[in-house]
Formats: C-alpha cells, sequence, structure tokens
C-alpha cells in the first residue's frame, strides 16, 4: 500500500487485469495515473481519503486501456495519395 490518498476509488465491479496478480479484485484506487491498489470493496474503501471520488460500478467490468495502432498499408497509401497538399 502506498502513502498518497487515492484520488478515485472504483468498487463493486469486477476488475480485469489482464494477468494472474488480483484477478477476483472487485475493487480499486487510483492517484494521478497510477493505480495504488487493487483488491475487495472493504480494503480500498478503506483507503478513501476526504477529497477521493468514489464510484460505485453496480457490478459492471473495468478493462485497462487498449490502444489499437494498426494500419492497411493499402488504403492507408491511397489516403495519402488523394491528399491534396
Amino acid at each position: 500500500m502506498s502513502d498518497v490518498t487515492p484520488d478515485l476509488i472504483l468498487y463493486r465491479g469486477s476488475i480485469r487485469t489482464m494477468g494472474p496478480a488480483a484477478s477476483g479484485a472487485t475493487a480499486m484506487a487510483i492517484a494521478g495515473d497510477r493505480v495504488l491498489s487493487l483488491g475487495a470493496d472493504r480494503d480500498v474503501l478503506g483507503l478513501r481519503g476526504r477529497r477521493t471520488r468514489v464510484i460505485d460500478l453496480g457490478g459492471r467490468t473495468v478493462l485497462p486501456g487498449f490502444t489499437d495502432a494498426h494500419t492497411h498499408p493499402i488504403s492507408g497509401g491511397l489516403r495519402h495519395v488523394e491528399c491534396d497538399l
């Protein structure tokens, strides 16, 4: 755990980490752009500070961010040819 107070706590959800650690987590605490804690609702809610925003997920799922950085060279190349400079 950290001495940092979370900015945001999500609880009563299904937190998917895509890894074996904390695979049964129902809550997460976040400060800035960092996850401070994953675990059971009771444990994570115990980290709440006066200014912590708390969101009840109502059973919804949290997934890690996805970045789709692929391209289709043929259609992508045609778009560049058609570009009017």
